[in-house]
């Protein structure tokens, strides 16, 4: 007979395990803008930086979420001006004001797939609702999209569909120009780390990360270079 203080042990081992994994590791680091100065201030800042991993190879990723992600409307300002979302995550726009709003994106990330043979793709819009009032809208494609309601044209927010779940959002001091980041409980593995920012961009760096250990990842982002437009 298996005694009660055997499977009790069992118990508090198994609970253990699950509790804390020992194949996970995090990623930090320090963001420094460098050669330009980031506005941090008002409706629409720059101070977002946006830091994720992607997989080096052709590993899966986890599922997206279940649960919603929000954009709120409220005294004319879409909130949060940026948000990153993994690929498949529905999210819900929320219009606490008391005036009309609508949202609607002409991006990549915010085409809706309904016929392939259909001569112009359709794009998010989820027409106009009063406050008080929200819509939802799956995004299901990688990119970046830019959130705008037709009432009201100052309006913008930026969405960052990822396919990655390993992202955190970072926000960049104004006199400092730098900020830091933590990415906690990621598989070991090899990954490539990234950043998105509006106005900012730098290269991927490769690292790997240990179970149960910290990896140093500093980024140093600087101004988007334009893309020339080739002459015909």
């Amino acid at each position: 007979m298996v005694s009660k203080k055997y499977i009790a042990a069992t118990l508090v081992v198994s609970l253990l395990v699950f509790t804390f994994p020992a194949v996970a590791g995090t990623v930090s680091g320090k963001i420094q803008v460098s050669g330009t100065k980031l506005k941090t201030e008002g409706a629409k800042p720059d101070k977002d930086v946006i830091v994720y991993l992607e997989k080096d190879g052709d590993a899966k990723y986890p599922d997206p979420p279940a649960k919603h992600a929000l954009i709120d409307q409220k005294s004319l300002v879409f909130i949060p001006h940026v948000l990153p979302i993994q690929k498949g995550t529905a999210v819900d726009f929320l219009n606490s004001d008391t005036t009309e709003h609508n949202v609607f994106c002409v991006d990549d990330c915010c085409k809706i797939v309904e016929d392939i043979n259909a001569k112009k793709p359709k794009f998010l819009d989820l027409g106009n609702f009063p406050g008080g009032e929200k819509a939802a809208f799956t995004f299901g494609e990688a990119g970046t999209g830019v959130i705008l309601c037709k009432l009201h044209p100052e309006m913008a927010a930026y969405i960052v569909v990822l396919d990655t779940p390993f992202f955190t959002i970072a926000s960049l001091d104004g006199s400092s120009q730098s900020a830091t980041y933590t990415l906690k409980n990621i598989p070991a593995g090899d990954y490539v780390v990234k950043v998105w920012n509006k106005r900012c961009e730098a290269p991927g760096q490769s690292l790997t990360v240990t179970k149960d250990g910290e990896t140093k990842a500093d980024i140093e982002i600087q101004k988007k270079v334009r893309k020339k437009r080739s002459r015909r």
